[in-house]
């Protein structure tokens, strides 16, 4: 009986990218105020992290992150992050302004283990009600920066950023093998020790994602 195996598979380089999205990583927020570009920047809202869900809004009330004792007011925004985008709602906040300053606003630090590259970020000038510019929103590293120093809103407001990202589904190439056979030697994991491939025969290292044995 012949026995054909086919095999898709992944070359571990490709595995890193074929994923993009904020789902399921870490996002962590922190508030800052900085008076002048040459002035200290304060930190008036408190360093936190949370998992990108789908279901759950994931900062609710950033006013619980105030630092208390210090001179600044850190506005009750809620902020709702999704698989590319952050959401600033104001449903919980009176008809106000943010005080002016060189900085006065929210930092995003993504989580560095992210499979996807995020390369940038852009208002959504079509949801965003108060004035935010485009320098008002700048993205360096792994980290996103919206400046709202100065600006009015009321509970009716609201700010969303797009994020762009590079990655996504990658097409998986396939091999088959018809009346033959595949040697296949177990490794630990999908960065396996040197010495998992060091025999001569081994000609180099890949994930496989599927098998399918067909009689």
């Amino acid at each position: 009986m012949s026995k054909s195996i086919s095999t898709l598979l992944l070359f571990f380089s490709l595995v890193q990218s074929t994923q993009a999205g904020l789902l399921g990583t870490e996002l962590s927020l922190q508030v800052i105020y900085q008076a002048t570009q040459s002035s200290s920047i304060e930190t008036i809202g408190f360093l936190t992290t949370a998992v990108v869900d789908a279901t759950n809004i994931e900062f609710p009330s950033v006013a619980e992150l105030d630092v208390e004792g210090d001179n600044f007011y850190v506005v009750d925004v809620s902020i709702n992050v999704g698989d590319n985008y952050i959401e600033i709602g104001f449903e919980n906040c009176p008809s106000a302004g943010y005080t002016a300053g060189y900085q006065n606003g929210y930092v995003f630090t993504f989580d560095s283990g992210i499979i996807a590259t995020i390369t940038g970020a852009a208002i959504d000038h079509d949801a965003t009600t108060i004035d935010l510019a485009e320098n008002d929103v700048t993205f360096s590293g792994n980290q996103l920066t919206v400046n709202v120093e100065g600006l009015q809103y009321n509970n009716s407001s609201f700010v969303r950023i797009d994020l762009s990202t590079e990655g996504g589904p990658v097409t998986k190439p396939e091999i088959s093998v018809n009346d033959g056979f595949v040697r296949l030697d177990t490794t630990r994991g999908n960065a396996p020790d040197d010495t998992d491939c060091e025999n001569a025969d081994h000609n180099g290292r890949m994930v496989f994602d599927e098998l399918t044995f067909r009689s």
